[in-house]
């Protein structure tokens, strides 16, 4: 009787001990299980999800760049090119064209455009790629290597006898290139590019032909470019008559204005005539018989005073108008007798 109360009591110590470590275990998980939902929390997924931190490059994007435009054949430069999620591997193509560049910052590059990449005219597609794992390629941005504005200087000679033969005429000015067109009395002439500041040209025969003055035009096609001022010559024995100036308009220009262009009333203005401002010759257009306008030079706005424009007609016959003042940085231009 004794041995089956002793088989008893650890009966009951057994399962008393096997109770309380059940608890115990339903405890820990319990804990164990309100723990995963804090750190779940925590890290911002879904309880029995894991959070992967990813370690993938972003897509870069290109907000602007820096300069968006140059001139053909102005040399090397670098382009700042603006944007978010650009990495130290994060390379650059302009055109197609790799350009070697440089990590600033995650919002900031630098690349190289080089004297070769500069010395053709047109619109180039900025890209921006960064490499795997994730990365990708940019939106594009272009950027623009434009001609110049032809100007046109002067032409030599500014008279050829009629039906001469060999009539070769030397156009002086800026901006001339291999992508030049040359129009002599309204046609189209072949050329051969000296330098930038220089071409000759043959005048077509059947300007030739008769007396009469002819105008020349010089133009760059675009991006950029444009037509150049208006210069012109004569064949035969066509006199050039002097010319007068009745108005300069407007009469005044402030000290450094930009731009400053004049408009210059009168008589006897030709496709040859020259306008010369403070003793500097302008770009001018001819508008007419009666009307020339002008590009005030930048030398004549640099300082406050009163400059005299004058306008020029060249031999045959031609001479030299009267003087208007233009004033700088005045209200009034007074010239004096």
């Amino acid at each position: 009787m004794e041995r089956s109360n002793k088989n008893s009591n650890r009966a009951v110590k057994s399962f008393l001990h096997t109770m309380f470590n059940g608890f115990h275990l339903v405890g820990a998980g319990i804990v164990i299980f309100l723990s995963g939902l804090l750190f779940a929390g925590i890290m911002g997924c879904a309880p029995g999800t894991a959070h992967v931190v990813s370690g993938n490059n972003l897509v870069p994007v290109i907000m602007s760049i820096a300069p968006t435009q140059v001139q053909v054949n102005s040399g090397a430069t670098t382009l700042t090119i603006t944007g978010t999620g650009f990495v130290p591997t994060t390379s650059v193509t302009v055109g197609g064209v790799a350009a070697p560049a440089t990590y600033v910052s995650s919002t900031q590059l630098t690349a190289a455009i080089t004297s070769t990449m500069a010395g053709t005219a047109g619109q180039f597609s900025t890209i921006v790629s960064n490499p795997a794992p994730g990365g990708g390629l940019s939106n594009v941005l272009n950027f623009t290597v434009a001609n110049p504005a032809p100007t046109i200087t002067s032409l030599s000679p500014t008279n050829f006898q009629e039906s001469a033969s060999n009539a070769t005429l030397t156009i002086d000015g800026t901006g001339f290139d291999s992508s030049t067109q040359v129009n002599i009395g309204g046609t189209t002439a072949a050329y051969t590019l000296v330098n930038s500041t220089e071409i000759t040209t043959t005048v077509p025969a059947s300007l030739l032909a008769q007396d009469g003055s002819y105008s020349v035009t010089v133009y760059n096609p675009s991006p950029g470019g444009g037509t150049s001022n208006i210069v012109g010559f004569t064949v035969g024995d066509v006199q050039n008559p002097v010319p007068t100036i009745a108005q300069v308009s407007p009469t005044y220009y402030p000290v450094n204005a930009s731009p400053a262009t004049i408009t210059i009333n009168g008589t006897g203005f030709v496709a040859g005539s020259v306008v010369t401002v403070g003793g500097n010759v302008a770009v001018s257009t001819l508008v007419s018989s009666t009307q020339l306008t002008a590009t005030v030079p930048s030398a004549n706005l640099a300082t406050a005073g009163v400059v005299p424009v004058v306008v020029t007609n060249l031999s045959p016959g031609g001479g030299t108008s009267n003087a208007v003042g233009l004033g700088i940085g005045a209200e009034r231009p007074r010239m004096s007798d």
